[in-house]
């Protein structure tokens, strides 16, 4: 997923907004597939008589979004500059009290207001000065409105 490249690839490209600073990026190349996951929370009730417990609906849990992210571009500053809007959702770098900021998620029938729950990144290609020419990262995100 890179910014430039509108006329590649997919008709409508998915885009992050970080709801902090405004800023937008555009995926240049749409994941190709995705995972969505909603927790459900069960109580087990021992019912007297039964040699089973019975089981009552305690309440829904964190619904998630999970997909893998390319860039692949020989401009290592576009690399960059997308990767460090990745990366400031994270909550390693900011004050303990001060909540990451959240993302507006567009992409096709995907959408709302979420945080980045988990991040992996794999440098899958350097150039001759070891910067990274072709990442891949894989999110999930984590629904909060």
């Amino acid at each position: 997923m890179v910014i430039k490249g509108d006329n590649m690839g997919a008709r409508y490209k998915g885009r992050i907004k970080n709801l902090e600073t405004g800023e937008i990026k555009r995926f240049l190349y749409n994941p190709s597939d995705y995972n969505e996951n909603k927790e459900i929370e069960y109580e087990p009730i021992n019912a007297p008589g039964s040699s089973m417990p019975k089981f009552e609906y305690a309440g829904g849990g964190a619904r998630t979004v999970s997909f893998n992210l390319f860039l692949y571009s020989h401009d290592v500053d576009e690399n960059k500059e997308f990767i460090d809007f990745i990366e400031a959702f994270l909550p390693e770098d900011r004050v303990q009290f001060d909540p990451p900021p959240k993302m507006l998620l567009a992409y096709g029938n995907l959408g709302g207001k979420f945080l980045l729950s988990r991040y992996d990144k794999r440098v899958l290609r350097v150039n001759e000065i070891l910067q990274p020419i072709h990442v891949e990262m894989d999110i999930e995100l984590t629904r909060v409105e």
